[in-house]
């Protein structure tokens, strides 16, 4: 027993260290208008948009968070289609200093990315709510991935919406 438990915490170990301490925070940033509280915000699917509002991200990385986004709401039975429409754009990107994480860490090359995210109703095009969400990137093995910043953010977008909306 004692075999196993030492095994799965080398394993837990090693992910957090190979993946890097990516964490993220939403905060609203337009609350839900009352014309928009009228409609029923009950979706079944949604249409994922990229506003491309600054071109300030590589296309692989828009790429991979817009495939993480889309695969949390197929997990959850949430279709691909027009209801809800989500529409984000990177208002901040630094994928920060994997060298620096990796060799002096204490926050040293830190990386950030800022998301802004508006819901609407497609039937009446109506706005039913805005959110900010900032991941932060600051240790992992080997200074970490990026990638697991996209993830938490993508997460943390899903999590808001299916709340609010599904």
């Amino acid at each position: 027993m004692k075999k196993y438990l030492n095994f799965g915490l080398a394993i837990v170990t090693s992910t957090i260290l190979l993946t890097g301490c990516s964490s993220s925070v939403t905060k609203v940033t337009a609350p839900v208008s009352k014309n928009a509280q009228k409609i029923s915000i009950n979706y079944s699917d949604v249409i994922i948009e990229n506003s491309k509002v600054a071109n300030i991200i590589p296309q692989e990385k828009q790429e991979y968070y817009e495939k993480k986004l889309e695969e949390l709401f197929i997990k959850n039975g949430t279709g691909i289609g027009s209801g809800l429409k989500i529409k984000y754009s990177f208002m901040a990107f630094d994928e920060g200093n994997q060298a620096l994480r990796y060799f002096v860490g204490f926050g040293a090359g830190k990386g950030e990315l800022i998301v802004k995210t508006s819901f609407f109703d497609t039937a009446t095009n109506t706005l039913l709510g805005e959110i900010e969400t900032k991941g932060e990137l600051s240790i992992g093995a080997f200074g970490g991935s990026f990638d697991g910043t996209l993830e938490k953010v993508a997460e943390d977008v899903f999590n808001f919406t299916k709340k609010n909306y599904l």
